[in-house]
């Protein structure tokens, strides 16, 4: 019987500790975060959605597939959220704040109410920000002013 040289030894414990590295990323970390999870349900709690548009919104889904809900291609952070038109109301929840790797938000042609929270000027990453054909009302908060990246606010 042959025994495995050093050199083949080493080769294969290199080659399992690859693949269990691997499978490990894909496995446990190509989910997004579970605040976001919290921060998106608690955005879900706070408004109204009386025709359900919000109802892929669950706890224990990939909240990727979530609706109007994209995500960066790693599947790692929420990147975006695209609510136009949903027929949503009350007040902008101030959780959306929390999700500071957001480069869109698009909340309009809703019924929200209220003015925009404060909490948005967390977003420092925000690219986008569209708001528009919405009953909000108050001043636009100066806090908006830091964000450096926004190229629309609309």
């Amino acid at each position: 019987m042959m025994h495995p040289s050093p050199w083949q030894f080493c080769s294969w414990v290199v080659l399992v500790t690859f693949i269990s590295i691997s499978a490990m990323n894909r496995c446990c970390f190509s989910a997004p975060s579970f605040q976001y999870t919290d921060w998106l349900l608690q955005f879900k709690q706070e408004v109204d959605d009386p025709l359900g548009h919000l109802s892929t919104w669950k706890n224990g889904s990939d909240i990727c597939q979530w609706t109007g809900v994209q995500c960066d291609k790693n599947e790692t952070r929420v990147i975006s959220i695209s609510l136009p038109n949903m027929n949503l109301s009350g007040s902008i929840p101030s959780s959306i704040g929390r999700i500071r790797s957001l480069v869109g938000l698009d909340l309009s042609d809703n019924g929200f109410t209220g003015s925009i929270p404060t909490a948005f000027a967390n977003l420092s990453r925000l690219r986008s920000l569209q708001l528009y054909a919405n009953q909000l009302s108050g001043f636009l908060p100066p806090q908006l002013g830091l964000l450096t990246t926004l190229q629309i606010f609309r």
